[in-house]
């Protein structure tokens, strides 16, 4: 049942079309308590079949060249299917601090027979809040709640069906009590649902709060931002009815309305009641609204130029958001379709900062966030963009981009709390990354307490191939330098590629009392690397120790390694002599593929190639030559391509 209230509104007016209603006797909003949301449905049980856990280290690109970028644009069609210039492998994470594992995909639900989209993402501790709309003039919509208590294993936990309304935002307090969303209903219009997430979700956890009834005429249709402060909602609402709405946050009593069109977002700047806010409005003339909640007057407001979207079909109606710098809350960064993102100054209202369009080729600035240590920008078609906090002045320019190619479905939103980062793609669901801090190496995926990586992989094995290795190729004990000098002779000592594929190792034995590490690394064949401060180092085992021998490993236990490699390429191997100490440390040693890379100066492993098993095999001696007993068994690895032809294995000792 509605609940009435009789209020008094002053109204403010103003030469122009915008006004604002300061509400002096406070009205309550709430129209429809959960008893009667019939319109609602909730689960705390769903099926995980949408989760796709991938925990694997992104590779990060940059553009070969970014002044081709804004040229390129103009020869780009919406109905590519690639992005249409050429991207290079980063090769300055050897310089950056963090790396970042692509953890898991969650992709889209489906709802009455339709596929959703993913709109809006709230992370807070150990829990994510994603909301999602049916596109198009149906109303549909879902929050999901999403636990990432284990960081390697995030779960689907609630499900909250909207059967009559769009979810466009969600918002989670800090105090983990409260979930707010924004959402447009189609009987209601303008909707915020106030969702008490201290127990266990229910009909009588949720409030309905209709908008349009703190606005003296007309319906506001849709509401699409919104953030919270200690006592206020803040809430932004588009098309012609729209403007900024703030309530009372215990009272839910509406306490201003500026009324304006093409209202877009809303972000504050902390969360005391002393905090500014920003509201943005987009199209042909779009601007940036400041306002302070202790002083609830006619807020400042400043033109930014045009906010549109193109290569896409709807130009008017793409994503763009507001996010107040962690670094000097002074600053604003705007998200502003295909212009990029620009940063202001809302007390002086200047440009600080653009990244002038140079960074988009095919797609636009949807959205902006940051953490501690980098700025995320989510670009479309054109994948996220990572970069650093840029000084006053200076253009932004990404370190580094990822998901360049994943159409149609495009980088809509971005958000990141602590060491996440979650990647809205309408259509195609959501991507959670996590950043980890480099320390020296990074890891091909995430890997438990033991030292094995989380989403190890099984290949078969031949079964004579080791029974032959120990009788014949490198027996135990043996020494082999002096038992076979033929091996040391052969000068192919790394992988070399002939043609484009993908590469496994696969553990196949180890005979070492120390608990070795074993990495690769890779460079082009025209630019070999001068010393070991030149290789980019990526750990495959962080323990390459067999079951019952201080590890986890069996034989066939593989890992697939980081994305694929062009012909030309080189592949070397290392393994950290004593590396793991329920950690990855630099051990005793590193040895190399590359003997100049050795401590003793000498050969350290060999590559050969048994034909029986079609089988190309790597092998370690673990401990400096010639200390030690040289048999080159401590660590034996199969090595496969996915393209037969990707190695010459003539090239290689070869045994019948």
């Amino acid at each position: 049942m509605k609940t009435s209230y009789l209020y008094i509104i002053l109204f403010l007016f103003s030469c122009s079309q915008d006004s604002e209603e300061i509400i002096q006797e406070t009205q309550n909003l709430v129209e429809q308590t959960a008893q009667e949301a019939l319109d609602i449905r909730i689960s705390n049980s769903i099926n995980q079949n949408r989760v796709d856990i991938i925990n694997r280290t992104i590779i990060t690109t940059v553009p070969e060249d970014y002044s081709k970028a804004t040229a390129q644009r103009t020869n780009f069609s919406a109905t590519s299917t690639s992005i249409p210039y050429e991207s290079s492998e980063a090769n300055i994470t050897n310089n950056q601090d963090h790396y970042w594992f692509w953890v898991a995909k969650i992709n889209s639900p489906i709802l009455e027979t339709e596929t959703l989209s993913a709109t809006h993402i709230a992370i807070k501790n150990t829990r994510a809040y994603v909301s999602y709309h049916k596109q198009g003039t149906k109303h549909l919509g879902m929050l999901e709640v999403v636990d990432i208590s284990n960081p390697n294993q995030p779960q689907l936990l609630t499900q909250i069906d909207f059967l009559e309304a769009d979810i466009n935002a969600v918002h989670a307090d800090d105090n983990n009590q409260t979930v707010w969303l924004a959402a447009s209903h189609k009987k209601h219009g303008a909707t915020v649902y106030k969702i008490d997430i201290t127990a266990t979700i229910s009909t009588e956890s949720i409030d309905r709060i209709n908008l349009s009834n703190l606005m003296d005429n007309g319906i506001s249709a849709s509401a699409n931002g919104i953030s919270t402060t200690q006592n206020h909602v803040i809430i932004s609402a588009g098309k012609t009815f729209g403007g900024t709405f703030i309530l009372d946050k215990t009272t839910l009593d509406g306490i201003y309305y500026d009324s304006y069109s093409n209202g877009k977002y809303v972000a504050v700047n902390n969360s005391t009641d002393e905090a500014y806010y920003a509201a943005l409005t987009t199209g042909d003339i779009a601007s940036v609204k400041i306002g302070q909640l202790s002083d609830l007057s006619t807020p400042n407001e400043f033109q930014i130029g045009n906010i549109t979207h193109e290569n896409v079909k709807e130009t008017y109606k793409g994503k763009n958001t507001l996010y107040f710098a962690n670094y000097n809350s002074d600053l604003i960064y705007v998200s502003t379709g295909k212009n990029g993102v620009k940063v202001y100054d809302i007390f002086t209202n200047q440009l600080v900062n653009e990244s002038k369009g140079t960074m988009l080729v095919a797609g636009n600035s949807n959205a902006v966030t940051m953490d501690d240590d980098y700025i995320y920008i989510a670009n479309g078609a054109d994948g996220i963009s990572i970069t650093d906090f840029p000084n006053s002045g200076d253009r932004i320019d990404p370190l580094f981009n990822w998901d360049m190619q994943e159409q149609p479905a495009s980088a809509n939103y971005i958000t990141s709390e602590g060491d996440w980062i979650f990647v809205a793609k309408g259509q195609g669901g959501f991507n959670i990354l996590r950043k980890q801090t480099k320390e020296g190496y990074m890891t091909i995926a995430p890997y438990n307490q033991s030292g094995t990586p989380e989403t190890i992989e099984n290949n078969e094995v031949c079964n004579a191939l080791l029974p032959k290795i120990f009788s014949e190729i490198l027996p135990e004990r043996t020494n082999a330098i002096k038992a076979h000098p033929e091996y040391f002779e052969n000068p192919s000592k790394n992988l070399y590629i002939k043609e484009k594929t993908e590469i496994s190792v696969t553990f196949l034995n180890e005979g070492a009392g120390y608990k070795n590490i074993l990495g690769y690394y890779a460079y082009d064949e025209n630019n070999p690397p001068n010393s070991v401060d030149d290789l980019i180092k990526i750990v495959i085992f962080p323990n390459a120790s067999a079951k019952n021998s201080g590890g986890e490993l069996i034989k066939g236990n593989s890992m697939k390694l980081l994305g694929e490699f062009e012909a030309g390429t080189v592949i070397g191997f290392f393994l950290i002599s004593n590396g793991w100490k329920g950690k990855i440390t630099d051990g005793k040693y590193t040895q190399y593929t590359h003997i100049p890379f050795n401590p003793s100066q000498k050969q350290q492993s060999i590559i050969f190639h048994e034909s029986e098993c079609n089988a190309t095999v790597i092998a370690f001696e673990d401990i400096k030559v010639p200390d030690g007993d040289n048999d080159f068994n401590d660590a034996i690895f199969q090595i496969s391509t996915s393209n037969p032809n990707a190695i010459d294995t003539s090239e290689y000792i070869t045994f019948e």
